[in-house]
């Protein structure tokens, strides 16, 4: 009798203790599934501010080629306005001063022709 009182015990601590190691697993794949997402999370969000990173590195680039090909542009109108003072032997101020009048009489013969 004391024989079977002993295997009974062994018996209800036996499935106490897979009670708890049941709870315990749970708990640990519920905890492992929450670490999976934050990791998602995490990696998603490394991804996006690569992109934006790239994007911006991007926008950069085509930043610095505008403005090399707007300098460019600046130079050379600069050079051809050097030529044209020294072909017409005029100064800059007379040079702007005659554009001004040729600008105007275009947009008087634009009104005109209308």
């Amino acid at each position: 009798m004391q024989a079977e009182t002993t295997i009974k015990g062994k018996l209800s601590q036996s499935r106490k203790t897979v009670r708890e190691q049941k709870k315990e697993l749970k708990r640990l794949a519920t905890s492992r599934n929450a670490a999976k997402e934050k990791c998602r999370d995490f990696s998603s969000a490394v991804k996006r501010q690569a992109l934006r990173l790239k994007e911006t590195r991007e926008s950069r680039d085509i930043w610095k080629q505008n403005y090399k090909e707007e300098k460019e542009r600046a130079e050379n109108l600069s050079q051809l306005n050097r030529e044209l003072e020294s072909r017409l032997g005029l100064t800059a101020d007379e040079l702007a001063e005659l554009r001004l009048q040729l600008a105007t009489k275009k947009k008087s013969t634009k009104i005109k022709s209308r």
